[in-house]
């Protein structure tokens, strides 16, 4: 039986190997998995290290190609508006090119404006002329046929006044014109006023026309009933035998008749004198509404004549003065069409400039927005990954 000390240090030197073999192990262990944490802890690196970095790559190309987006998309507004600023150039250039031809051209337009007017003035002279040729015959067969009705009338006259050889020589004698109540100018007034006469003196010769004596002196003129008495009285006397009771008695009666005639006679124009009388101043004044009717249309005429011809005179006056100034008339014309151009080119101009950089103001914003959202999702994604 061993020696209970003995087996004590035994024991001991083995639970001391055995503590040894299990520091030895924890240690190997330790080392191991401190190898182990370093090598995740480097991969987790590299894994963290290689996502940041495609990130920034994918950013950094979003942004790039952004980049190129926005420069490419400015070169195009660019090239846009510069043709169309070409083509504005190339246009005003050609508009001055034809300037001159269109100066010419309205020179001859300003011309042949003065000669139509001119053709139509002198057509409107003569035009003119010949209406008032036309408008006088056109009055003159009026007033003829107006003062045919006078003559029908004035024949009438004399007919109911042939029994009476003193109104005759009232007919045929002039009286003083009176006023006729329109102006000496207006001729169609005149002629209604002559027609209003004639009326007039119609009716006044129907009225003469009732009497009695005139109408049978004018049958049986005064010299008839006369001669036929004293012819009477002589066969009387000679069937008497011409004694000097018979030629007494013959000559009594014969001048007893011949009075009662005289008198029927005499009262027959007393009777009727007033009325001729009238009658004879209403032909006086139709014959006096004729020649003012007359003289009227042919002073209208003559003025109207001499109103055409002044107008057309101050018209030919007025375009010879316009003909004069064609060469103002061109060069006024081209300097304003010049203004014109240049100030229609200039607001077009100023139009594409304001375009273009509202185009480029628009595409820039995009650009921008497009790149800071980038930017934004880049972070996030950074965020995202350190967690």
């Amino acid at each position: 039986m061993s020696n209970p000390a003995d087996w004590n240090v035994t024991s001991g030197l083995e639970l001391f190997a055995k503590l040894k073999r299990t520091v030895s192990e924890f240690s190997t262990k330790e080392e191991k998995l401190a190898q182990e944490l370093s090598s995740r802890r480097l991969a987790a690196s590299r894994q963290y290290h290689g996502a940041i970095e495609k990130v920034e790559v994918k950013t950094a190309g979003e942004i790039a190609a952004s980049e190129t987006g926005w420069k490419a998309e400015e070169e195009r507004i660019r090239a846009v508006f510069e043709r169309r600023r070409a083509r504005l150039q190339r246009a005003q250039h050609e508009v001055l090119r034809v300037l001159p031809q269109r100066t010419h051209e309205a020179r001859g337009e300003w011309l042949g404006n003065l000669q139509v007017r001119q053709l139509e003035a002198e057509r409107a002279l003569h035009a003119g002329l010949k209406a008032t040729d036309d408008a006088l015959a056109a009055f003159a067969g009026k007033l003829a046929e107006v003062h045919a009705v006078f003559g029908q009338l004035e024949r009438r006259a004399r007919g109911l006044f042939a029994g009476y050889p003193s109104l005759l020589q009232m007919l045929r004698q002039p009286h003083a014109q009176p006023e006729t109540g329109a102006p000496a100018t207006d001729a169609p007034r005149l002629l209604d006023d002559y027609r209003t006469e004639l009326g007039v003196t119609e009716k006044q010769l129907g009225a003469f026309g009732h009497f009695w004596f005139p109408r049978i002196f004018k049958y049986i003129p005064l010299p008839l009933p006369i001669m036929l008495i004293v012819l009477g009285g002589a066969a009387y006397a000679w069937r008497l035998g011409f004694t000097a009771s018979a030629c007494g008695l013959a000559g009594g009666g014969s001048a007893t008749v011949l009075a009662l005639i005289c008198t029927v006679y005499y009262f027959g124009l007393r009777q009727s004198k007033t009325a001729a009388s009238s009658i004879t101043i209403s032909f006086s004044r139709a014959s006096g509404l004729h020649e003012a009717a007359n003289a009227a249309s042919m002073a209208t005429r003559a003025r109207d004549r001499t109103r055409i011809k002044d107008e057309f005179q101050r018209t030919y006056t007025a375009i010879g003065e316009k003909w004069n100034r064609a060469g103002e008339v061109e060069a006024e014309f081209e300097k304003k069409a010049r203004l014109k151009i240049e100030v229609q080119c200039a607001r077009v101009e100023a139009r594409n400039s304001e375009l273009l950089c509202a185009k480029l103001k628009s595409a820039e914003t995009e650009h921008s927005t497009h790149a800071a959202r980038a930017k934004e999702e880049a972070a996030a994604h950074q965020r995202q990954t350190k967690e």
